[in-house]
Parts: structure tokens; sequence; C-alpha cells
């Protein structure tokens, strides 16, 4: 298993694009989950949804602040 706890880009096209770098990477390492955290404003909330990740938990930290837990099974 790994954790992704921030992705960086310009957009979610170079986004996602690092994702599926670090997925196929993962999977040449035969690591068949993958768990992230992110907030629910952020872009990599949308990210990964689209990427088929489920979410498992969401953690209210703040009156306006939700941390959204995900996980995806590669193997």
């Amino acid at each position: 298993m790994v954790m992704i706890h921030y992705i960086c880009g310009n957009n979610l096209n170079v986004k996602r694009a690092l994702l599926h770098k670090f997925i196929k990477k993962c999977i040449e390492k035969n690591i068949g989950i993958l768990k992230a955290d992110t907030f629910e404003f952020m872009d990599n909330n949308v990210l990964f949804e689209k990427e088929g990740f489920r979410l498992i938990k969401k953690e209210r930290l703040a009156k306006n602040l939700v941390q959204l837990w995900y996980e995806l099974y590669i193997n």
C-alpha cells in the first residue's frame, strides 16, 4: 500500500498524467492499494473520483473544512 498526500500540477490534465504514471509504477512494484487524502474544495477531490478512487471516509476538521480519504485497488 502507498499513500498519496498531494498531487501538484497546473491543471487537472497535468495531475491526471502524474497520477497515471504513479499508478503504472505501483503496478510495476506489485503495490495493490493506493490511499489518498484531500480536502473537499481541492481539484484533487474531483481527480480521485474521476479516476475510480472510492471515498472511504469524510472527516470534518473545522466548520468549513472537510478532509476526504480515498482508496484505489489496482491489482
